[in-house]
């Protein structure tokens, strides 16, 4: 998020990701994705030295949190052992209460491509009929 300032004075925090482009006539415009358009008191350069500053920012923090000590909601996530290896699996589907499938792999860890399972798809369209 970044700050900017409306021509009356009022600042507001915006998302930089959101921003479609920037106009200047004559006080600088931002557009977002979704059509909004905001009247700024800074300029086009000021926009973007922010903008650049801050994404800046967030990978200089980035950069600098050791793994596991990011605070907030962690994903739940648990290894899926195979058949072969009976180890219990820490609730591997939170969501559903029911376990989760097996995934083949190859060999060298990657999945196989997909294939879709055999049988009717259900989301499949049925064939029209003709008269």
């Amino acid at each position: 998020m970044i700050v900017l300032t409306r021509l009356n004075g009022a600042r507001f925090a915006i998302n930089d990701e959101q921003i479609e482009r920037l106009e200047e006539a004559p006080n600088a415009i931002v557009v977002l994705v979704n059509g909004n358009r905001y009247t700024v008191l800074e300029n086009l350069q000021q926009i973007i030295d922010t903008i650049v500053n801050f994404r800046a920012h967030v990978i200089d923090v980035a950069s600098k949190v050791e793994p596991g000590a990011a605070p907030g909601r962690q994903p739940n996530l648990a290894l899926v052992h195979s058949q072969q290896d009976p180890s219990p699996v820490a609730d591997p589907s939170p969501f559903s209460g029911a376990p989760m499938p097996e995934v083949e792999s190859n060999v060298d860890g990657s999945l196989p491509p997909y294939s879709p399972p055999a049988g009717d798809n259900p989301f499949r369209r049925p064939p029209e009929q003709k008269a």
